[in-house]
């Protein structure tokens, strides 16, 4: 199968695909998610016990399982136990913070007074989506540059992803990973990409985020 579109640039190594074909999920996500990696904050915990400086500084669970000590104490029970979700972006993956919009409540958002980072607190959960298989599906999709050019061919590609949760706190996981899984045979509508990649991936949508989260997050 092949689909034609319009490419335009959006910065030196990152390009937006305007394409034809229905829409994907997860090209959104991708367009928004690539804002965050060039805002990443660096790491360290601020002088309030045990707090992450900046949001993006909590991946340090998933990649190291160490926590932040002054985050709250996790515990299976009714109620909204809060939850910062990162996921494997780009090629090769990199972890960083998800552009996923969780229910109200599950999250916590960093306030513009970074010298504070007590909401932070309040933070139970770490949930980390890294990408355990990718499939290229035979779906080849063409774009052009608007106002002409060479056009980019990209193959849509089939992923699966695990998602461990581990306490903030502590850094020790909590029940079973859960598997997650992306598969759609249509151009996106919008995709961001390398100049350097050939395969748009398919990505978990928000709805499958939330289903995963919920029985740890809102249980």
């Amino acid at each position: 199968m092949r689909a034609t579109g319009v490419l335009a640039v959006l910065c030196l190594v990152t390009l937006v695909l305007a394409g034809c074909g229905g829409s994907n999920p997860g090209a959104a996500s991708a367009t928004s998610t690539a804002t965050s990696v060039g805002s990443a904050a660096p790491s360290g915990e601020t002088a309030a016990a045990g707090l992450p400086a900046f949001v993006g500084d909590l991946d340090r669970v998933c990649e190291t399982q160490v926590g932040f000590g002054g985050t709250a104490a996790y515990d299976a029970t009714p109620g909204i136990h809060p939850v910062a979700l990162f996921y494997d972006y780009g090629e090769p993956p990199s972890l960083i913070e998800a552009s996923v919009t969780l229910p109200a409540g599950w999250a916590i958002t960093q306030d513009a007074n970074y010298a504070d980072s007590s909401e932070f607190a309040a933070l139970q959960l770490i949930a980390c989506s890294r990408r355990t298989k990718a499939v290229p599906n035979g779906t080849m999709c063409d774009f052009t540059p608007s106002g002409g050019g060479t056009t980019t061919t990209l193959e849509l590609t089939d992923t699966a992803y695990e998602m461990t949760v581990y306490a903030a706190a502590t850094g020790q996981p909590v029940g079973k990973p859960k598997t997650l899984e992306a598969s759609d045979a249509e151009c996106p509508m919008i995709a961001a990409f390398k100049e350097s990649d050939t395969r748009f991936l398919n990505t978990p949508t928000e709805d499958q985020y939330v289903a995963a989260l919920k029985g740890f997050v809102a249980p």
